[in-house]
């Protein structure tokens, strides 16, 4: 399983804004290790891309702080969970794994 953490080098308060993915890689419910990932539009976010790109890494899990529409229906639609929420990545990774995280509150407005 692999979790995507949305990132600016603490949890990441939106999904199409943030600078880099962190991509936990998951086994037996342990984490193994993870790797950082660019956000490919950075800065010149376009709609519907992100989604993309995460499916592409076959990622299973999304954590975010907000998301707009279009993304979390991309997401969802190819079958990868999304959960929002703030707080420390380490922390949110497992609670997540101990089933403890929700799934959250969207803040997005858009």
């Amino acid at each position: 399983m692999k979790i995507a953490i949305s990132s600016d080098g603490e949890m990441s308060t939106h999904l199409g804004r943030c600078k880099e993915f962190i991509i936990f890689n998951i086994n037996e419910n342990k984490i193994v290790n993870n790797e950082v990932l660019k956000n490919p539009v950075y800065g010149n976010h376009k709609p519907g891309v992100l989604p993309k790109f995460l499916i592409s890494q076959k990622v299973n899990v999304v954590i975010t702080g907000a998301a707009g529409p279009q993304a979390i229906e991309l997401l969802e639609s190819a079958g990868v969970e999304v959960k929002f929420a703030n707080g420390k990545i380490q922390e949110l990774v497992n609670q997540y794994l101990e089933g403890k995280l929700g799934k959250g509150e969207n803040i997005c407005s858009h």
